[in-house]
């Protein structure tokens, strides 16, 4: 059995698109809601063939009732270790499981074949505790950076002999990174990095989109942009800045011409967007990979940073303010406005990123 362990809308994707192209392997799809109401009446899963099994998991009430257990609290705390948990810790996360996922057939941890998308993610770790090895898929954009880290994590680094920065999948239990660029992927985690082959939905679109209950597709024209949202960290760049960012270069893009139209990220929040012009503001919890599937016309996606629509170039054309670099920009930019508006216009012209 493969065990996939989704927190976003693009993780669950790319579940169900891998599950699809192994139809001899049984898939178990668990999805970790924070929104766990609305979410309920957000997919329809009776459109899955047999051989996957899909389940919604309120995020907040499993951890809760990890933390009210001696055994739970362990697994949480355990999670800062890189360890395989006891035959007992296995046994009890599996029974916790089965309170919410009702499945008689994951009864051992050991046997799975364990795939996450952010190996520090604390939900991931939770399961990574219960192999001796597992795979990775790409996660986004984090998995071709090198992650800093804060002055008391990279001296406890150090401590271990480990670098001071961090990567995705460089755990060496983790056996497989599964990604669209393996040749951007840091050079540590290069020799366990394969392309990702799973991405062309072909027969199983119309599956797709009725399970995402997609069911009016969106027209774009000719001077119709997409402006992806990101969520980044504070240090990096703050919220204030990151909001100004696209409330000017949605303003740029109607000079220049263009029809904006806004898809927030999943994680962030509506009304911080709210005096960004557009004409439509896409479904923040629809991925827009699945929007692309449905779109009648080619759309151009626009991003910071994004590697969204990457690996949809039938469906769409993606132009980048960052192509690889973010520290880089981060650090050539920093918190100066007319510098990141600046390069936005010179990447808009030239259709190329203007950091590399």
């Amino acid at each position: 059995m493969h065990l996939y362990i989704c927190t976003t809308p693009r993780h669950l994707l790319f579940a169900l698109l891998r599950s699809l192209r192994h139809p001899q392997v049984t898939s178990r799809v668990l999805f970790f809601s924070r929104e766990f109401e609305s979410d309920q009446e957000r997919w329809q899963t009776n459109v899955l063939p047999n051989h996957i099994q899909f389940s919604l998991v309120p995020l907040k009430s499993f951890k809760h009732g990890l933390f009210k257990s001696p055994r739970g609290l362990k697994l949480l705390l355990d999670n800062r270790f890189n360890h395989v948990a006891s035959e007992a810790q296995n046994n009890f996360l599996l029974r916790y499981l089965a309170k919410y996922d009702h499945n008689p057939e994951l009864v051992s941890g050991r046997n799975l074949g364990l795939f996450v998308f952010n190996d520090r993610n604390p939900v991931s770790r939770l399961f990574i505790q219960l192999v001796e090895t597992y795979n990775c898929i790409e996660d986004g954009e984090g998995n071709y950076i090198n992650h800093q880290l804060s002055r008391c994590k990279r001296f406890l680094r150090k401590l271990n002999k480990k670098p001071t920065d961090r990567v995705f999948s460089e755990n060496p239990r983790c056996k497989s990174n599964l990604v669209i660029f393996p040749e951007k992927v840091p050079l540590r985690v290069k020799s366990k990095t394969f392309p990702i082959d799973f991405l062309d939905a072909g027969k199983n679109k119309g599956l797709l989109l009725s399970f995402f209950k997609l069911t009016q597709a969106i027209t774009t024209g000719k001077q119709s942009i997409i402006l992806l949202t990101q969520p980044f960290r504070p240090q990096d760049l703050s919220k204030k800045l990151r909001i100004e960012l696209y409330q000017k270069m949605a303003e740029e893009m109607y000079k220049q011409g263009f029809h904006v139209i806004l898809k927030p990220h999943p994680r962030d929040h509506l009304k911080d967007y709210e005096s960004v012009p557009r004409e439509l503001t896409l479904d923040h919890k629809m991925p827009m990979e699945i929007i692309l599937l449905g779109s009648e016309s080619k759309p151009l996606l626009f991003s910071i940073c994004s590697s969204t629509g990457i690996g949809f170039e039938e469906y769409c054309t993606t132009l980048k303010l960052i192509e690889n670099d973010f520290f880089g920009a981060i650090e050539r930019w920093s918190n100066d406005q007319d510098k990141w508006i600046n390069a936005f216009k010179e990447t808009l012209k030239s259709k190329k990123p203007a950091h590399h």
